[in-house]
């Protein structure tokens, strides 16, 4: 039941989240490369912009997944022992609270 309640809507939002991040990316791409006519000649293309862009999203992405791993650790151990340790609730619902903060 987990699986489908923890497991799917997480894959679900990771590709979400990728995509979202891949597209911020490319348009700050398109707008430097709009900029690019207005240098002078001779000048290096000047990439800084999409270069932080690229690594806050990376960031971005990393953050989530960690701060998703609780969740899965949960949902892998219910799904193969059917039940869940003590020590993994209070884990799990002492974590799942702070997504919101890490993210």
């Amino acid at each position: 039941m987990l699986l489908y309640v923890g497991a799917v809507p997480f894959m679900l939002l990771f590709v979400i989240i990728i995509v979202a991040v891949v597209l911020l990316i490319y348009s700050v791409l398109k707008q430097e490369r709009r900029m690019d006519r207005y240098r002078r000649e001779g000048m290096p293309l000047n990439r800084s912009m999409t270069t932080q862009t690229t690594s806050q999203g990376i960031y971005y992405i990393g953050v989530f997944r960690l701060a998703w791993v609780p969740c899965n650790v949960y949902v892998i151990v219910e799904f193969y022992q059917g039940g869940i340790p003590n020590s993994l609730v209070t884990i799990h619902y002492t974590t799942m609270p702070s997504q919101g903060g890490m993210q």
